[in-house]
């Protein structure tokens, strides 16, 4: 191993925190996301388009997750990798946490807000700085030389420019998501977030202009991935806004549906071509990882519909609880096995077929 691929795997503690925060969110994001979706589909008082779009989008969330597992373990150690892995499992883990609160009633109360806004803020901010790191650092002098319209007039790469500080974004960010909840202006909360994924569509594409082939190579499908999900929400506020209230119920859940799978199934293939194309995991190792998660949250998820039907009834009796604490309870048991489950499919995916991890890199 050369010096420079050496020094590249070197972490500072704050980094290897990092690491391991990322590891340990995913993990209760996906957990989370099962018991959300076991409790999405018991509500069968809500409507079938309702549970539908839950579905779509904690599926979502839980896939970003894995993902973000994946990148942290085994690219962690490299800086650019570790910023954009922290991105992903804080923009996705934004929606589950929602979604979580609002199952044990704190969907409009101050609890609820608090945590959706700050974890809004961290999720946009560190997208923002997955863009401006990945796959290398962007600096003025970068942004000068680009031969883009955002390098080339001087206000925009100012604003640019300003923007890479990061006590200057912080801020800005704060400012734009707090926009969303900006009462009777809904269009601000929209064009808030479409500023915040552009600024990641600009500074990815300045990465892709002034980098070599191996550089746009490891951007191209993270740019996409912005930019597709700038395009999709451009898509929704037009059809929101030419639909209006005159479509019918059956017209607006086809087309609420149809929109957020399409958003849904742009986000995961564009991330999922970045992982393979931009080196951060190895195709074996992804292809194995995700043969262990399957075969693991497939028979947990089995176990759980079964052995709840037969214990959920009991612990409420004789616990005097609610449904929801008992399901949560249920839930919380199955999550504690998770890992020592998928440990064992992994080693015996292993002893079957090899070893595919060529250690990390």
């Amino acid at each position: 191993m050369n010096s420079e691929v050496a020094a590249s795997l070197e972490t500072t503690p704050w980094e290897s925190l990092q690491r391991w925060l990322v590891m340990t969110v995913s993990v209760v994001g996906v957990a989370l996301s099962a018991f959300l979706l076991i409790h999405t589909w018991q509500l069968d008082s809500a409507p079938l388009k309702d549970r539908l779009n839950d579905t779509i989008g904690v599926t979502t969330e839980c896939a970003m997750l894995v993902i973000a597992w994946l990148i942290a373990v085994r690219a962690g150690r490299n800086s650019a990798n570790l910023a954009m892995a922290l991105a992903i499992v804080a923009a996705y883990f934004n929606g589950t946490l929602g979604e979580t609160l609002a199952v044990f009633g704190h969907e409009q109360d101050a609890l609820a807000n608090i945590t959706n806004t700050l974890s809004y803020i961290l999720g946009a901010a560190l997208f923002i700085r997955a863009s401006q790191k990945f796959p290398r650092d962007i600096t003025g002098e970068l942004i000068a030389r680009t031969p883009t319209a955002w390098g080339q007039w001087k206000p925009t790469r100012i604003v640019l420019t300003t923007l890479l500080k990061p006590w200057v974004l912080w801020p800005v960010v704060a400012l734009l998501s707090l926009l969303d909840d900006v009462a009777g202006v809904p269009l601000l909360g929209d064009f808030a977030r479409l500023v915040i994924i552009g600024l990641g569509v600009v500074y990815f594409w300045i990465n892709f202009r002034a980098g070599d082939a191996e550089v746009r190579r490891k951007v191209l499908w993270f740019m996409a991935w912005a930019a597709g999900a700038a395009a999709v929400s451009i898509v929704i506020i037009a059809t929101r806004a030419a639909i209006g209230a005159d479509a019918s119920p059956a017209v607006r859940a086809v087309l609420s549906v149809t929109l957020n799978a399409l958003n849904s199934l742009v986000q995961i293939v564009c991330v999922t071509a970045a992982i393979f194309y931009a080196g951060a995991i190895s195709p074996s190792l992804i292809i194995r990882k995700t043969v262990v998660f399957g075969m693991t949250t497939a028979l947990l998820l089995f176990f759980f519909a079964s052995i709840e039907v037969f214990l959920h009834h009991e612990i409420v009796h004789l616990m005097h609880v609610t449904d929801t604490f008992a399901s949560s309870m249920i839930g919380g048991a199955f999550g504690l096995t998770f890992h020592p489950v998928k440990h064992y499919f992994e080693h015996l995916l292993k002893r079957m077929f090899g070893s595919t991890d060529p250690g990390h890199g």
